[in-house]
């Protein structure tokens, strides 16, 4: 339903909870990613779980990757050229989580 749909229609924000196989070329993608993001900085406790970052669906997943604050959009991101948001490029998939005992 996602696929055709796509994620902006069909999220919740009151009920976020869920795992998200995103593909950062697209545009509603990288602005779920932007949501997701802002909603793990100001909700408690530890909200992406099972994080895994690829720079490509034949890559492997980036060893140590942690998501960049600036991918909220609302700071600057140094190293991504001087452009504040996620990348245009990638694969990011995650469990997100609003439980603030984990």
């Amino acid at each position: 339903i996602f696929h055709r749909l796509g994620y902006l229609n069909v999220w919740n924000p009151m009920n976020p909870d869920m795992f998200y196989k995103l593909d950062l070329r697209h545009k509603d993608h990288r602005k779920m990613v932007e949501m997701s993001a802002i909603l793990e900085q100001e909700e408690p406790g530890e909200n992406w779980l099972h994080v895994s970052y690829r720079w490509s669906s034949y890559d492997d997943p980036v060893p140590g990757w942690e998501l960049p604050r600036s991918w909220s959009g609302r700071q600057e991101d140094i190293d991504n050229a001087g452009n504040c948001g996620p990348r245009d490029f990638g694969r990011l998939d995650f469990e997100y989580t609003s439980d603030p005992t984990l």
